[in-house]
């Protein structure tokens, strides 16, 4: 892998093929397990109108661009933040509490990561619990940002709709709102979303 291919590209701009190629090039670069990959392409939820394969994917990929492009934090975290980033809702079942969802997500990974670095994904997986709590630390406030930013993506309606399909919640078409994030990343890319409708 070159430099090129690890660029800064506005990942919330991302269509289906550049978001597949994207998250291909993070599984290399982080060197993840075939079987961890094989895994989430397995995910039994990939084709909810919101919480399905295009959201793990958007999400992972924003928060490379946050911890990476923006932050520049230590590989081991941006790893962390991508693979909790792809398994946050893995195995999503509407009918489940957001508590059950995300024990399922965190259980998802047992055994396809090195037991060093299970704790650090669980936690960040854990910190996309929604309505989202007060972050523990910088990298949980990154991808809490990450999981509402989908939001700000072109198929917006699309999203908003299926979260709405859902049955979720009530969904305001304002949400996110720049109230609703946290960190300087996450309130630029809203900032410049905002700017270049």
């Amino acid at each position: 892998m070159n430099e090129r291919t690890t660029q800064r590209i506005h990942p919330a701009r991302f269509d289906a093929k550049t978001r597949a190629v994207q998250t291909e090039t993070w599984f290399q670069w982080f060197q993840l397990p075939i079987s961890l990959r094989e895994l989430w392409q397995q995910n039994p939820a990939s084709r909810h109108p919101y919480h399905g394969q295009h959201h793990l994917q958007t999400v992972a990929l924003l928060t490379v661009d946050a911890s990476r492009f923006y932050y520049h934090l230590p590989e081991p975290t941006q790893k962390a933040l991508f693979v909790a980033g792809l398994f946050h809702d893995y195995g999503y079942q509407l009918s489940d509490d957001e508590t059950t969802n995300i024990r399922r997500a965190k259980n998802t990974i047992l055994g396809y990561l090195p037991q060093s670095e299970i704790a650090a994904v669980s936690d960040l997986i854990e910190a996309t619990f929604y309505p989202h709590k007060t972050p523990k630390h910088h990298p949980a406030a990154i991808i809490q940002d990450a999981n509402s930013l989908q939001l700000i993506t072109p198929d917006y309606d699309r999203f908003l709709k299926g979260l709405q399909a859902e049955g979720h919640v009530e969904v305001n078409p304002k949400f996110p709102g720049e109230n609703h994030l946290t960190t300087t990343w996450a309130k630029d890319l809203y900032r410049d979303h905002i700017f270049s409708r």
